[in-house]
């Protein structure tokens, strides 16, 4: 998808996890389920792979894996199924691994101006994302505190 627009929703954050445990939880569906607002029904971490999400039932975003560098960058469609009518956008995961803490950025680009899909991703991303943050803190701090063998 050729992205055009100025339209965008982009932002960087400090997660509490390496390179490669960020990535598993961004690319497993096991994973995905401890910190996504919405069921996965589908999730292919794979170069044409589907992507599915569904609440009450119902299939609520839909979308397909572009590109793939395990590790490093992930990038997918998105279309909300409720706003068929507006073009799908992409998603972008690009991963700075360091340690023991980790940068992720995130650009949801694409829109062809600010509509409703656009707001509502304004909305969930940080929350989607905070989420995030704490499963991998949590998975650090138990890790941690593991009685010795």
């Amino acid at each position: 998808m050729d992205d055009t627009s100025s339209v965008r929703f982009a932002d960087s954050y400090a997660v509490p996890a390496t390179r490669e445990d960020l990535w598993e939880a961004l690319t497993n569906p096991d994973r995905i389920r401890e910190w996504h607002l919405c069921n996965v029904e589908k999730f292919e971490a794979t170069e044409g792979g589907e992507i599915e999400f569904s609440a009450s039932g119902q299939t609520v975003i839909k979308g397909r894996v572009t590109r793939v560098e395990p590790g490093e960058l992930l990038e997918h469609t998105f279309r909300f199924t409720a706003h068929s009518e507006e073009p799908e956008t992409i998603v972008t995961f690009t991963i700075e691994g360091h340690s023991t803490c980790s940068r992720l950025t995130l650009v949801h680009s694409g829109f062809p101006a600010v509509n409703v899909t656009f707001r509502d991703v304004v909305a969930c991303w940080p929350l989607l994302i905070c989420g995030l943050q704490e499963s991998l803190r949590q998975r650090h701090y138990s890790k941690r505190n593991r009685p010795a063998a």
